[in-house]
């Protein structure tokens, strides 16, 4: 009889990925695989496939590794040989069938695409819309200061912001802010990090917050501590479910991640 073997890898406590294997005699297969691309930067897919493979090996070694179809630079460097695949098409016996299969053919292609781009479309204006719309806030500090302090970035903070805000690269995320930004640590306990950029107009602007958990209505709560601590006004636009269209929205991140420190 065979068995299923599922494997799920988990990033404090978190599933970042997930692999399915058949082994069924001699012969394991790999079925299926996926990872969260809020972990891209730690590769939890590649990590989860080498970690299977050691399991299934560790049992009986297999005398053969499926992969199945389809093509991929992981794929090519495990696999020595490839199966040469027949694509088989039958048609009734009738002229016309015979003369608009390959047009029908081309259709089914075509609408499957056109599908493909209409649901990825529909999506990204989905995202667009929940991550861009947004009020604009002067936050002057009020309501209780919970302490806040400046982080000092080392490779391991600067990786485990990358995973936090779902970057695929380290080198990416830093590229993308601008000269003079600085990282701020909100609690005693870690409750949010923000980035803030240098004064302008007499308001330092928010970059991005990421917020523990899953609660995010107490960002303005949070905003608001952090100015009253840094004795400075700041300044951002504040994702709104009722605005839409503005691309200046402060972006915000939940992470189930807990803060290393």
């Amino acid at each position: 009889m065979g068995r299923v073997h599922i494997y799920i890898l988990r990033i404090s406590g978190v599933p970042a990925a997930a692999d399915i294997w058949f082994r069924i005699g001699d012969v394991a297969t790999c079925y299926s695989g996926a990872y969260d691309q809020q972990f891209a930067a730690a590769s939890p897919g590649t990590i989860l496939s080498w970690w299977g493979q050691e399991s299934i090996f560790s049992e009986s070694p297999p005398a053969i590794i499926d992969f199945l179809s389809g093509q991929n630079p992981q794929k090519d460097s495990l696999c020595p040989d490839q199966q040469p695949l027949v694509l088989l098409e039958a048609v009734r016996k009738s002229v016309v069938t015979g003369i608009t299969f390959p047009l029908r053919r081309q259709i089914k292609r075509l609408r499957r695409g056109l599908a493909y781009r209409l649901h990825r479309k529909k999506a990204q204006k989905q995202v667009s819309s929940q991550c861009s719309s947004g009020r604009m806030v002067v936050f002057n500090g009020s309501g209780e200061v919970l302490p806040a302090a400046l982080l000092v970035l080392d490779e391991k903070l600067e990786f485990y912001l990358t995973l936090a805000v779902g970057q695929g690269k380290t080198k990416s995320m830093i590229e993308s802010w601008v000269e003079g930004d600085e990282w701020w640590r909100v609690g005693e306990q870690a409750i949010a990090l923000v980035r803030l950029g240098k004064v302008e107009r007499e308001n330092r602007p928010v970059r991005e917050v990421i917020v523990f958990g899953e609660g995010t209505e107490e960002i303005e709560i949070i905003l608001h501590s952090l100015a009253a601590s840094l004795g400075t006004s700041i300044s951002a636009r504040i994702p709104d479910d009722k605005a839409e269209g503005d691309e200046d929205a402060v972006p915000l991140h939940r992470t189930l991640l807990p803060f290393p420190g």
